[in-house]
């Protein structure tokens, strides 16, 4: 015999079989809570979207949008000031990086008193291993709002809204999913 007891052989198998289900339980358990974290990531993500496209909705709404005109934009150099507040605070409230956002502003429906206005941010996964999956697609919101009837009288000049404008949409997709509800 060799010296051991076989009550203590079956404690020392019982260990080395805990550290074998350990060792394959593990990197499995591993991934499952990257990957949670990494679609947690993108969820949020989503969400930033949409409110990015609901605030600046309501900031036509309110006001004349205020704030920074130096963020990453694609536009025609000559889009109003107004326009390119507005775009800047949608990609301020994305928090992505502006250049991985993107802005669509329009008017529709009777008297043009329906503001549209469509977001779109890069999704992606933090740790890589959902980067098969999540690159190359984009988070889509759209938001509108009724914009209220702007009176002229002698006492206050009517607020002049920001002009309708386009940036070029996110490589590989385009503004499909921010169609016109406009009667035909």
């Amino acid at each position: 015999m060799n010296g051991r007891s076989p009550r203590r052989a079956k404690r020392v198998g019982a260990r080395a079989g805990s550290l074998v289900e350990f060792l394959i339980c593990f990197p499995v358990f591993l991934v499952l809570l990257i990957a949670m974290v990494d679609l947690g990531v993108n969820h949020g993500d989503d969400a930033q979207t949409r409110d990015a496209a609901v605030t600046a909705a309501r900031a036509l709404d309110a006001a004349q949008p205020t704030g920074d005109t130096t963020c990453s934009l694609r536009v025609p150099r000559d889009t109003p000031e107004a326009t390119r507040r507005l775009f800047c605070l949608a990609k301020a409230r994305s928090g992505q990086d502006p250049a991985d956002v993107r802005v669509q502003v329009r008017y529709e429906g009777h008297q043009q008193r329906t503001v549209v206005v469509c977001v779109q941010s890069r999704a992606g996964s933090l740790s890589g291993l959902l980067a098969p999956f999540l690159n190359g697609r984009v988070h889509e919101a759209e938001a509108r709002r009724s914009l209220p009837v702007l009176h002229t009288d002698s006492v206050t000049p009517p607020r002049p809204r920001p002009f309708a404008a386009t940036e070029a949409p996110l490589p590989g997709h385009d503004w499909s999913f921010c169609g016109s509800r406009d009667a035909a």
